[in-house]
């Protein structure tokens, strides 16, 4: 039930002219749709449909990835900060282009192949943000890039994405790095992306030293969920909880979800334990929460968002994580990638 409410509410954020609008909000008791598109957003989209759509009706939102791809602010990759992207957007570019083409789509790859060029040429030429010192180095667009180095086949700069991941990784979390300062805080997306994009770089590897460190990370991650089922947003670099809220409907349904299961395919012993936490973090969505009311907005037909703070409390506890969360409420606005990633989560 929750595919098919996530694929009727990607068709209301469907742009006829290619592409996926990022938001669906409630404004006067109604649904209401924002203007805007995020290249990120809809990789992942595409990521998930190419496996469920027809190709006539993918045809204009692989173009506009490609378009999107080909624009300046895509063309080179940059450790300096000075592209206006990520690495990570640009890893999901990759990811979804790649994938495109090997469904078929003549005009994804060349945009796909000038892309891992880009990747691979400054990976080698300037080393990673950790080598180099220069910026933030974040696991969560580096297992981006992972993921998309592994969809095109380059498993020889995939190995440098994946060693620069276990270089970060202290199970459960994955640190975020400034030359050699880690930051206190661990985000739950810098945890299960990188699992995630390690895992898919194990089976087509079978690198067996990756193997063993993804392994505690991921039973590091099965220690993380709360007591209703919850996956918290933030943690210190020993795994404890730093700030519970906001809880997001996301983490519960698509990304917990797909970092599992594809763990779950590298160690088929661990699949019992993962699709338990699986079906804990539904129930939390549906209702098993602290406020006792279901994120899934059946009538509306979309997932709410999250489980916040007022932000307020939300920036009191960033600093004083004893000091009591009140105000618990929903917050009532959706995002095409968690369509996105909940249909991905259900494919595996």
């Amino acid at each position: 039930m929750l595919a098919r409410i996530a694929e009727a509410a990607l068709e209301r954020l469907e742009d006829a002219d290619g592409g996926f609008f990022d938001s669906l909000y409630l404004r006067d008791g109604a649904i209401a749709r924002s203007d805007t598109k995020k290249a990120n957003y809809n990789a992942v989209c595409a990521i998930a449909l190419l496996d469920r759509w027809k190709a006539g009706r993918m045809g204009k939102h692989v173009d506009y990835l490609v378009g999107r791809c080909e624009s300046n602010d895509f063309l080179v990759p940059s450790f300096e900060g000075k592209s206006e992207t990520t690495w990570g957007e640009q890893g999901l570019l990759l990811w979804a282009l790649a994938k495109a083409e090997k469904k078929g789509f003549r005009n994804a790859r060349r945009a796909a192949e000038g892309m891992r060029r880009n990747i691979a040429s400054a990976a080698t030429a300037r080393g990673l943000p950790h080598d180099a010192g220069s910026d933030w180095h974040v696991p969560m667009d580096n297992a981006f890039v992972l993921d998309g180095l592994v969809e095109c086949g380059d498993m020889k700069t995939a190995r440098v994405f994946a060693q620069a991941l276990l270089r970060a990784c202290s199970p459960p979390v994955f640190a975020i790095e400034r030359g050699e300062r880690r930051t206190g805080r661990i985000s739950f997306n810098n945890i299960v992306y990188p699992i995630h994009a390690l895992s898919r770089y194990c089976l087509k590897s079978g690198d067996s030293a990756t193997e063993k460190k993804l392994r505690a990370a991921s039973e590091g991650l099965l220690g993380l969920q709360g007591t209703l089922g919850q996956w918290w947003w933030t943690y210190d670099s020993a795994g404890g909880v730093a700030q519970r809220y906001p809880v997001y409907a996301v983490h519960q349904d698509g990304m917990a979800v797909m970092a599992l299961r594809m763990a779950s395919r590298v160690f088929p012993d661990m699949k019992p334990e993962a699709e338990a936490a699986i079906t804990r973090g539904i129930a939390w969505l549906r209702g098993g929460n602290e406020l006792g009311e279901s994120l899934v907005d059946e009538k509306r037909g979309v997932i709410w968002r999250s489980i916040r703070c007022p932000p307020i409390v939300q920036k009191i506890n960033r600093f004083l994580p004893w000091f009591p969360e009140f105000g618990l409420r929903i917050k009532r606005e959706s995002r095409s990638y968690h369509y996105g990633w909940l249909l991905y989560g259900d494919s595996l």
